[in-house]
């Protein structure tokens, strides 16, 4: 993950706190030098709003999800019963709109470019990462568990895309999140610095989500 996109995932202006930590290994540490525990959950829940069975408008409802960096209208079985072991969101990104690197543990991701452009980067389990430019009619795929991100590459032009799971309820496991479970030791044990240097990283209680691109 490039330290711009970590960096606005955060709200921190760049130069910031990820250009600092310059980290350019892909190789997973096994084993770290200080162990620690954490734990972390969250699940978003659904209203029934809708008992047309086979038709749903996603793009006139009110997004589950709205933030500076775009919006999210999540369709789900909980309210449109057709969707039994599927689930489908619209996410709208404003301009430059960055989707937090996130994985869906128990669901894989298609993805249709519905307006605008989409960056999209992958990063598998090997260490190889995936990053293309896609545009309006164009999809990409996202295995289960994969880590990935995508946003809005255009700074004046918003962008649309359909998001498809295989799973009525994916999970979603964002990075920002995650970063924040972990103490300074294992941080610092992970990425060879100091644990004080993670002093600056700014602790998230819950996901982002969507992050605006700017500032």
């Amino acid at each position: 993950m490039s330290a711009r996109v970590l960096d606005r995932i955060f709200g921190i202006k760049p130069p910031g706190f990820f250009d600092q930590l310059n980290y350019k290994s892909s190789h997973d540490v096994i084993v770290g030098a200080k162990p620690a525990d954490f734990s972390s959950s969250g699940r978003i829940k659904l209203p029934n709003t809708d008992t047309n069975l086979y038709k749903y408008n996603l793009g006139s409802i009110i997004p589950q999800i709205q933030t500076s960096g775009g919006t999210a209208a999540l369709g789900t079985a909980t309210f449109f019963p057709i969707l039994s072991g599927l689930a489908l969101f619209l996410i709208r990104l404003k301009p430059s709109g960055i989707v937090e690197p996130h994985t869906h543990p128990n669901a894989a991701e298609l993805n249709y470019v519905v307006n605008g452009k989409v960056r999209f980067t992958v990063f598998g389990p090997s260490g190889e990462v995936e990053s293309s430019e896609i545009g309006k009619g164009q999809v990409f795929f996202v295995a289960s568990g994969y880590f990935h991100y995508l946003e809005n590459p255009d700074n004046v032009t918003g962008s649309d895309v359909a998001s498809f799971f295989n799973n009525e309820s994916p999970e979603f496991i964002g990075l920002a999140g995650g970063l924040s479970a972990y103490s300074n030791e294992v941080l610092g044990s992970m990425f060879n610095k100091d644990p004080k240097f993670f002093s600056n990283l700014p602790r998230l209680d819950k996901d982002v989500f969507i992050a605006s691109g700017t500032g």
